[in-house]
């Protein structure tokens, strides 16, 4: 009989051997923000992490996969960047202060959780984030073609190779309520060879 892992079990060495490009929306966002505190949760293999600190941004990435934060932390070393990262769970409190960042990243982050953590996670992001600070969030879509696949473990909520929870235009709404929304977009792109569907929105607090 085979056993599906969790997904601390499948991000722990996913990381390596893999290689990322930097994200369009990575992309997206240093265009709107040239300085400040940024926040890269589930920062995987750090890509995103340093293409920002780049651009001058100052960036803490964390992310709950052991080799993601080692490729990360050899990366930034070899070229001299100053990133701050952390090995942490984001369904679990974040150990910083309220108000700590301008800006919060959350690229394919957020979208392995059930309602209740969900909205948790999307709450403590508020705290996290200055007034008037701004929230990137991207997450797989219900109309991914990954959804439906495998077992139904919650409302939008499918186990295959590991958990996902696909969000709609309007879940995405319900869990972002307590942000001030500037953006709301559907999109599908090539994501490792192949198509996929997301929801992504920009919000302020």
């Amino acid at each position: 009989m085979s056993v599906t892992p969790t997904n601390k079990q499948v991000w722990k060495n996913k990381w390596r051997g893999r290689t990322e490009p930097v994200n369009p929306f990575a992309r997206s966002l240093a265009k709107k923000v040239r300085k400040g505190n940024l926040l890269d949760v589930g920062c995987g293999n750090g890509t995103d992490s340093l293409f920002f600190v780049t651009h001058g941004l100052t960036v803490t990435a964390t992310d709950f996969s052991k080799s993601g934060i080692d490729i990360l932390r050899v990366a930034a070393k070899e070229r001299e960047l100053p990133i701050t990262m952390l090995l942490h769970d984001t369904a679990k409190k974040f150990p910083f202060k309220n108000s700590s960042f301008d800006v919060i990243y959350a690229h394919l982050a957020l979208h392995y959780f059930n309602d209740t953590t969900t909205r948790k996670i999307f709450a403590e992001m508020k705290r996290l984030l200055k007034p008037g600070g701004l929230f990137f969030v991207k997450c797989k879509s219900t109309d991914d073609a990954l959804y439906g696949v495998g077992t139904e473990v919650g409302p939008d909520m499918y186990r295959s190779d590991h958990t996902r929870h696909f969000f709609s235009r309007e879940y995405m709404k319900s869990v972002i309520k307590d942000f001030r929304m500037l953006s709301l977009r559907s999109s599908r792109s090539s994501y490792h060879g192949k198509t996929s569907a997301f929801i992504s929105a920009v919000a302020s607090k």
